[in-house]
């Protein structure tokens, strides 16, 4: 019951169920005064003079209509479990949402955007109970912005291959995971 308050009271959506008759020892109450307490908690924190040289600079700069991602990079495990959705800062700037990232990270790979036409691979699996020919039909249509190959019920080896040719997009239909599985777990790490 806990669970559900919390998610109720932040308005969070959740697919995990709790049985109503599991005891929890913590009222509606105590807990709507421990959620009122650690909001003011965490704002007192962020609105310590160490903090004004970040908060100062961004208010500032960002408008209360501009989409932000405040990325909190820290590898302290304290700081990354804060609720940081709960600072004020959010309830000025609505659109805002925040990231978590690690202190230290490798540069990804860019993305080839010279191309003229994206590469996509369709892997066709069975076709009981749905009309896949009508899938391969459509994606086929999108012809000249895109290269569409296509794979009906393939060997692991042959969708090896494909994926080794590389591809921009990979469109999976009515692949049976469980006859699959070997699939997933056999292919090269680089793709």
């Amino acid at each position: 019951m806990l669970y559900l308050a919390m998610h109720h009271r932040l308005n969070w959506h959740s697919r995990i169920e709790i049985e109503a008759a599991d005891v929890t020892n913590v009222s509606e109450a105590e807990f709507d005064d421990l959620c009122q307490r650690l909001t003011l908690h965490i704002n007192t924190w962020l609105n310590a003079a160490e903090f004004h040289r970040i908060d100062q600079p961004l208010r500032t700069y960002l408008n209360t209509d501009d989409e932000i991602c405040v990325v909190i990079e820290t590898d302290d495990d304290l700081l990354q479990r804060l609720p940081w959705h709960l600072w004020h800062f959010f309830d000025v700037y609505p659109h805002a949402e925040v990231a978590l990232s690690p202190s230290t990270y490798q540069r990804a790979t860019p993305v080839q955007t010279s191309k003229s036409q994206v590469k996509i691979l369709v892997v066709l699996g069975s076709s009981v109970g749905i009309d896949v020919e009508r899938d391969r039909t459509h994606l086929s249509q999108l012809t000249p912005q895109a290269k569409v190959s296509v794979l009906r019920e393939p060997s692991l080896e042959k969708l090896t291959q494909a994926l080794w040719q590389g591809c921009d997009l990979l469109f999976l239909q009515d692949i049976v995971l469980a006859k699959r599985r070997e699939w997933f777990s056999s292919m090269p790490s680089s793709l």
